[in-house]
C-alpha cells in the first residue's frame, strides 16, 4: 500500500514540485490542496499518513490547519514548511506534539525526504504499538468476558439459559452485526440462538440460521434435521438483508464438535485475522464452561432420579403438548399400570378421574409451592390424596402438570372407624342416659316420696350432669351426622332477629350469675331469612355459652345482628367478649374438632372442643361462613349467612393458612359481608376499615387480591390502590374496587384491575374476585387486541398471554377507548377496520391519553397498502402488521415496539417518565425557540435513611409513587406543554409556563406530605423520624422524607444552554435542603413550605359495636 501524504501550498509550482519528489513510482500517493479549506475537506474524505504543509497562507496559517485537523483526527503526523528563520510560534506546536519537524524553504530535496521517511516511520510506530494495545485489551476483555461465563455456568438452569448469556455477551467480544450459537450436544433437541445487534431483516435473520447450519455441517461432519431444531431470537428485527463478512468457530465439548459459534457483519472484510485469535480463545473457554454445567447437571439429575424412584409417594409429571405421562415406580404401583412402557395421557384421566390441566387452569404457578388443587382420588378399596401442581418454565409459559400421590386408606379407614365407634358409643349412652334421666325426675319431682333438702340438693347435682351428658352425646352424634353428610337441615322463614332476642334472654341469668350482661343490638326492621332455626339457634348458644365462659366476671359481652346496603341478601351476626385475646394461629385452629385456644388462663376452663366445629358445618349447611377475630380488646366470633340458603352448599375444604389472601378495606359492615361471602366461597380472608391497619396487614400478609371502597371516610385522602401498587411489599396483589358507580372511571385511574359497583348480588362480587385471587397483578406487559374478528381476537390473546402478557380484548373503537382510560394498556393491536370506527380516528382520538400516559400502537389490516401503512406511521403507530400473520412473529414485533419504546423515550425503567437526554433535549428545544418556562427541580431529602432502614425496594417504591404524586400535580396545574422528567434515583425535573409552578409546586408538597409518611411503620410515623447512620457511620435520627423544590425561571437570553440552567437550579435545590420539611424555593425566595418535623396522621376509624375490627 502506497503512503498518502497530503501537501498543502498556495503556490502551485511549489506544490508540482512536491508531486514529482514524491511519486507513485516511489510508493508514495501525493494529495494536494491550494488552501486550509480544501485541505480538511480532503482529510474528511480520505485517510491520510502525513500531513505537509505551508505555514504562510491565505485566511489559516499552517501551525492553525494542523490544530484544527488534530481536533478531527488525534494521531495526525504533521510536518511545517516555512520561509521564516524566527519559528517561534513553529517551536511550540513542536513542543505541544502538533508538529513532527519543520523546515525552511528553500529546502534541500534530500533532507526533506529524509524527513518525510522517518515521520512516516514514526506513524508506521503509533499504529503498529496501538494495534498491539488495542489487541491485548480484547484479549483481556474476552478473558474478563469468559469469567463470567464460568460464573454463570455454576449458576444457570438450563444449557439454553447458558448460552443465551454467551450470545448477550459476544458483540462485546467481537463486534458484528449478529451474533449466533449453535448448540446441538448428545441427546438433547439442538437450539440455534440469534442475537441482532444492527436492524435485520427476516431474510437477513434465515440466512444466519442457513449459514450456522451450514458451519456445523463443515466442522462436525453432519448436517442437523431442520424440523429438530429450535430458533430463538435475542433482540429485535429490522430492514438490512444481506452480510459481507463470516467468522465460524467450532464449539468443542469433551473432543467432539457440539455446536458452532457464527459472528456475521454487513461490511465486507469486518474480520480479520485477530477476531478469530479472539473469538477461538471465548469459546475454547466456553467449551470448558459447558463441560463443567454438563456434569454438575449430570451428577444432580442422576441424584434426584434416585430420590424420585425411592419415593414411598406417587409422582406424576404431564408435559404441556405430550401425549405420553412421566411416572415412578410407587405412581405406577398405587394406579394399578404396567411397571414399564408408556403412559398415555388418556389413561391419566381414566385412571385419576379428573384431567390435571383442568383442574390447573387459571392458576398461576407458584414457585414457593402454594399453587396446587387437592383432589381425593377413589380406586376399588383404596383411597388417594392428590396435589396437582402448575409448573412454569423458566420465561412464565406452563410446562406442564405435577401430580403428587399419596395412599390414605388406613387412615380414612380409622378415621371411619373412630367416628363408627363415636356414633355407636353415643346410641349406646343415650339409652341409658334417658334412663337415668327419666328416673331423676321421677324422683326429684316427689313420685318416689318426700324429699329432704340434703337429697334434693344431690339429685339435682346429678340431673345436670346427666344433662351435661346428654348434650355431649348430642354433639357426638352431630359429629357423626357432618362427618357423614347426613346432619339434616329443616329451613323455613324465619325471623333472625326474634331468634337472637329469645336466645339472649335464655342465656342472661347464666350470664348474671357470673355478673355479666349480654347486650343485643338488631336492626330496626324485622330480618327474616330461609334457615333452620332451631340449627341457627345451636350455634348462637355455642357461641354464647363460650362468651360467658371465657369473658372476664362482671364484664359486657356484645351480640350485633346487622346487614349493609353494599350486599343485599347477606346478613352478619357477631359475639363478642372480652376475653383473653386468641393467638392468631389458633383463631382457625379452634374451629377444629377436640381443639380448644392454648393459654393459662384457658387451660382452667373445661370443654370437649367440639361446639365451634359444630357451628362451622351448620353454618357451612347454610351456606355461609364462621370465623374468629381477636382485634386486641378481646374476641370476636363472626356469622355471616345468606338470606336464602342454597339447596346443596357445595363441600368446602378447609382454608390453608398458605392459601392466597385476600385483604378487604371497607366500612366496617360492609368488609365483614364482603369477607363472609368470598370465605364461604373456599377464599381466605382479612377485612379492616382502617387504612393504617390496611397497609400494616398487606405489608405483612402479603395478599394476592385487596378490595377496597375508596370513598370509606377513613380513606379520604390516601391514594390506597397507589401506594399498594408501588410499594415493594404489596405490588403484586391485584386490586378490585368494590364502590358507588361514580367512582368507576377514578377507581381504573388509580390502577384497579377490575371494578365492582355497590350494591351487587353476592354471586357477581365473588365471581369478579376469584380470577384475580388465583392470579393476582400480572407481571407481563397490558395488551389491549381491539378486533371485530372474534377469531383474531382469540388467537391473539393466547399466543400473547403465553408469553407473559396480560391480554385485553375489544371489539369496538368505542369499548376500545374506554379500555385505555381504565386499564392504560402498554400496547394497542388495532385492525384498521372497525365497525363504529377506523383505527385513524382511534389514534386521532386516544392523542391526549397518549401524550399523558405513553403507550405503543401496532395496526393489523388484512391490506397491506402503502397508503395505509404511511398514514398509520405518521400518526405515530409504531409497527405495521398484515394479515395473515405468523404466531412467533407477532409476538416478536411487539416484544421489539415495546423494547424500542422504552429505548424512544429514554425512559427510567422504574418510573417510565422520560429520562436524561430526553429532558436535555426538550430543555434545549425551549431555550432554542425563546419560549420562557420555568425548570423546577425536585429531591427527596432523607432517602438513604429511609433506604438503609426500609431496604433499596421500599425506597424505589417511594420514587415510583412521587413519580405518581408528581404526575398528578402536573396533569392538574402544570397546564399545555407542561414535561416530567426523572433526571435518575430522586431526583426529577418539571418544565411549565412560570406562573405555573408555584401551584405544581404546591400540590406536591401536600400530596407527599400526605401520602409517603404512610411507607414508614406507625412507630416510626409517631415518632416522627428513625435512626440510622450517616454517611460517617455515625447514629443519627433522620426525620420523615420531605421534598426540596427549586423552581428557575427560563425568560429568553437569560440561559444559554441547559447545563447553565441545571446548575443554577442545583444551587437553589442545595438552599432548599437545608431548610427542615417540604419546602419550595424560586429565583426570588420562599413560595410554598411543608411543616417541618412529624406529619399530622390520619385518625383511624374503629368499628362500631360488635360490627368491626378496632382500629
Amino acid at each position: 500500500m502506497p503512503h498518502v501524504i497530503l501537501f498543502v501550498d498556495d503556490e502551485p509550482e511549489v506544490l508540482g514540485l512536491l508531486r514529482r519528489t514524491f511519486s507513485p513510482q516511489d510508493g508514495y500517493e501525493a494529495l494536494t490542496a491550494g488552501g486550509a479549506e480544501e485541505a480538511l475537506r480532503i482529510l474528511a474524505e480520505r485517510e491520510v499518513d502525513l500531513l505537509v504543509t505551508d505555514q504562510r497562507m491565505p485566511g489559516m496559517t499552517g501551525v492553525e490547519l494542523i490544530a484544527e485537523a488534530r481536533r478531527r483526527r488525534h494521531d495526525l503526523c504533521a510536518i511545517l514548511l516555512t520561509a521564516y528563520t524566527e519559528p517561534e510560534e513553529l517551536v511550540d506546536a513542536i513542543n505541544r506534539g502538533e508538529v513532527y519537524r519543520y523546515l525552511v524553504k528553500p529546502w534541500e530535496s534530500a533532507d526533506l525526504r529524509q524527513t518525510v521517511v522517518r515521520a512516516l516511520e514514526q506513524v508506521q510506530l503509533k499504529r503498529e504499538h496501538a494495534r498491539a494495545l488495542a489487541e491485548a485489551e480484547r484479549r483481556l476483555q474476552t478473558l474478563e468476558v469468559a469469567a463470567e461465563v464460568a460464573r454463570d455456568a455454576s449458576t444457570a438452569e438450563s444449557h439454553t439459559r447458558l448460552l443465551e448469556q454467551v450470545v448477550e455477551r459476544l458483540p462485546r467480544v467481537v463486534p458484528c452485526d449478529v451474533a449466533a450459537a449453535l448448540f446441538a450436544p448428545a441427546g438433547t433437541a439442538p437450539v440455534l440462538l440469534l442475537r441482532p445487534v444492527a436492524r435485520l431483516s427476516d431474510s437477513a435473520l434465515l440466512q444466519v440460521k442457513e449459514d450456522a447450519l451450514a458451519a456445523y455441517a463443515e466442522h462436525a461432519g453432519n448436517r442437523l434435521a431442520e424440523s429438530t431444531l429450535q430458533i430463538r431470537v435475542l433482540g429485535s428485527a429490522g430492514r438490512a438483508s444481506t452480510f459481507g463478512s463470516r467468522l465460524a468457530v467450532p464449539l468443542q465439548v469433551d473432543g467432539v464438535t457440539a455446536g458452532v459459534v457464527l459472528l456475521q457483519s454487513m461490511a465486507t472484510g469486518a474480520f480479520g485475522p485477530g477476531d478469530a485469535r479472539v473469538l477461538d480463545v471465548f469459546v475454547n473457554e466456553l467449551g470448558a464452561a459447558l463441560r463443567a454445567f454438563g456434569a454438575k447437571h449430570a451428577g444432580e439429575r442422576h441424584r434426584l432420579e434416585r430420590v424420585v424412584e425411592c419415593m414411598a409417594d406417587g409422582l406424576l409429571f404431564a408435559a404441556t403438548g405430550s401425549d405420553e405421562v412421566i411416572a415412578n415406580p410407587a405412581a405406577r404401583r398405587m394406579l394399578g399400570a404396567a411397571l414399564d412402557g408408556p403412559l398415555p395421557v388418556r389413561w391419566l384421566k381414566d385412571a385419576l378421574g379428573f384431567y390435571p390441566f383442568d383442574l390447573v387452569r387459571g392458576i398461576e404457578p407458584d414457585p414457593s409451592g402454594r399453587a396446587f388443587v387437592q383432589e381425593e382420588v377413589h380406586l376399588l378399596d383404596r383411597t388417594l390424596s392428590s396435589i396437582v401442581s402448575p409448573v412454569a418454565e423458566a420465561d412464565g409459559r406452563l410446562a406442564g402438570v405435577a401430580i403428587a400421590l399419596r395412599d390414605v386408606t388406613e387412615q380414612k379407614r380409622l378415621e371411619e372407624r373412630k367416628e363408627e365407634f363415636v356414633q355407636v358409643m353415643s346410641h349406646e349412652l343415650r339409652s341409658p342416659l334417658t334412663s337415668v334421666t327419666g328416673a331423676l325426675d321421677l324422683v326429684l319431682s316427689g313420685l318416689a316420696g318426700q324429699l329432704e333438702p340434703k337429697q334434693a340438693r344431690y339429685l339435682r347435682m346429678a340431673r345436670e350432669s346427666t344433662e351435661k351428658l346428654n348434650g355431649l352425646v348430642d354433639d357426638l352424634l352431630d359429629l357423626a351426622r357432618l362427618a357423614k353428610g347426613k346432619l339434616q337441615m329443616e329451613p323455613e322463614v324465619t325471623s333472625l332477629d326474634e331468634l337472637v332476642r329469645a336466645t339472649v334472654e335464655r342465656y342472661q341469668p347464666a350470664a348474671a350469675e357470673r355478673g355479666q350482661e349480654v347486650a343485643v343490638e338488631t336492626p330496626p326492621a324485622s330480618v327474616r331469612m330461609v334457615a333452620d332455626p332451631a340449627r341457627v339457634g345451636q350455634v348462637l348458644s355455642n357461641l354464647l355459652t363460650n362468651a360467658i365462659k371465657f369473658a372476664p366476671e362482671n364484664s359486657v359481652i356484645r351480640v350485633r345482628l346487622f346487614r349493609s346496603p353494599a350486599l343485599p341478601g347477606m346478613l352478619g351476626l357477631s359475639v363478642w367478649n372480652a376475653g383473653e385475646a386468641i393467638s392468631e394461629p389458633d383463631l382457625e385452629r379452634i374451629f377444629e374438632k377436640f381443639e380448644q385456644a392454648r393459654s393459662d388462663r384457658n387451660r382452667r376452663v373445661r370443654g370437649t372442643g367440639l361446639g365451634l366445629s359444630i357451628c362451622r358445618g351448620i353454618v357451612e349447611a347454610h351456606g355461609g361462613a364462621i370465623w374468629a377475630e381477636s382485634p386486641g380488646d378481646g374476641v370476636r366470633f363472626v356469622v355471616v349467612l345468606p338470606e336464602e340458603a342454597p339447596a346443596a352448599p357445595a363441600e368446602r375444604a378447609p382454608l390453608s393458612p398458605e392459601a392466597p389472601l385476600v385483604l378487604v378495606v371497607d366500612e366496617p359492615d360492609a368488609a365483614t359481608l364482603a369477607r363472609g361471602v368470598l370465605e364461604a366461597r373456599g377464599m381466605r380472608c382479612h377485612a379492616t376499615s382502617d387504612p393504617h391497619e390496611a397497609l400494616a396487614q398487606a405489608r405483612r400478609r402479603r395478599p394476592r387480591l385487596v378490595v377496597y371502597d375508596p370513598r370509606v371516610v377513613a380513606l379520604a385522602g390516601v391514594p390506597l390502590a397507589d401506594i399498594l401498587r408501588h410499594d415493594a411489599e404489596t405490588r403484586q396483589a391485584a386490586v378490585l374496587a368494590f364502590a358507588d358507580p361514580t367512582q368507576r372511571e377514578a377507581a381504573f385511574r388509580a390502577g384497579a384491575e377490575a371494578f365492582v359497583p355497590k350494591p351487587s348480588p353476592p354471586s357477581v362480587f365473588a365471581a369478579s374476585a376469584e380470577p384475580l385471587l388465583r392470579r393476582g397483578r400480572p407481571a407481563g406487559g397490558r395488551v389491549l387486541v381491539v378486533d371485530d374478528d372474534p377469531g383474531t381476537r382469540a388467537i391473539s390473546a393466547e399466543v400473547l398471554a403465553s408469553q407473559g402478557y396480560e391480554v385485553l380484548e375489544a371489539d369496538t373503537a368505542a369499548g376500545a377507548r374506554r379500555l385505555v382510560q381504565e386499564k392504560r394498556p402498554q400496547l394497542l393491536l388495532v385492525d384498521v377496520q372497525l365497525p363504529d370506527a377506523n383505527a385513524f380516528s382511534l389514534l386521532e382520538g386516544l392523542a391526549e391519553e397518549r401524550a399523558s400516559d405513553p403507550f405503543a400502537v401496532v395496526f393489523l389490516s388484512a391490506r397491506g397498502e402503502t397508503a395505509d401503512k404511511v398514514r398509520a406511521l405518521r400518526l405515530g403507530a409504531d409497527d405495521y402488521l398484515t394479515k395473515p400473520f405468523d404466531a412467533q412473529e407477532l409476538v416478536a414485533r411487539i416484544d421489539a415496539v415495546l423494547r424500542r419504546r422504552e429505548a424512544t423515550l429514554h425512559a427510567s425503567p422504574m418510573t417510565r417518565l422520560p429520562g436524561g437526554r430526553a429532558i436535555d433535549q426538550e430543555v434545549e428545544r425551549r431555550l432554542g425557540g425563546r419560549i420562557p418556562f420555568a425548570l423546577t427541580y425536585v429531591d427527596l431529602d432523607n432517602l438513604k435513611a429511609f433506604n438503609d432502614t426500609y431496604g433499596y425496594a421500599k425506597a424505589d417504591g417511594v420514587i415510583v409513587q412521587t413519580a405518581g404524586i408528581l404526575r398528578h400535580a402536573v396533569a392538574e396545574h402544570g397546564g399545555e406543554g407542561a414535561f416530567l422528567g426523572h433526571i435518575g434515583g430522586d431526583d426529577f425535573v418539571v418544565l411549565t409556563a412560570p406562573e405555573r409552578a408555584q401551584s405544581v409546586a404546591r400540590e406536591v408538597i401536600t400530596t407527599f406530605d400526605r401520602v409517603i409518611p404512610l411507607y414508614y411503620d406507625r412507630e416510626d410515623r409517631e415518632r416522627g423520624f428513625i435512626e440510622a447512620a450517616d454517611r460517617y457511620g455515625t447514629p443519627r435520627k433522620f426525620p420523615i422524607l420531605s421534598v426540596s423544590i427549586a423552581t428557575v425561571t427560563a425568560p429568553p437570553g437569560r440561559w444559554g444552554a441547559h447545563v447553565d440552567l441545571a446548575r443554577a437550579a442545583s444551587e437553589l435545590k442545595e438552599k432548599a435542603k437545608r431548610t427542615a420539611g417540604s419546602v419550595h424555593l424560586a429565583d426570588d425566595g420562599v413560595v410554598a413550605a411543608g411543616e417541618p418535623g412529624p406529619r399530622p396522621l390520619l385518625t383511624p376509624v374503629a368499628g362500631g359495636g360488635g360490627g368491626g375490627a378496632a382500629a
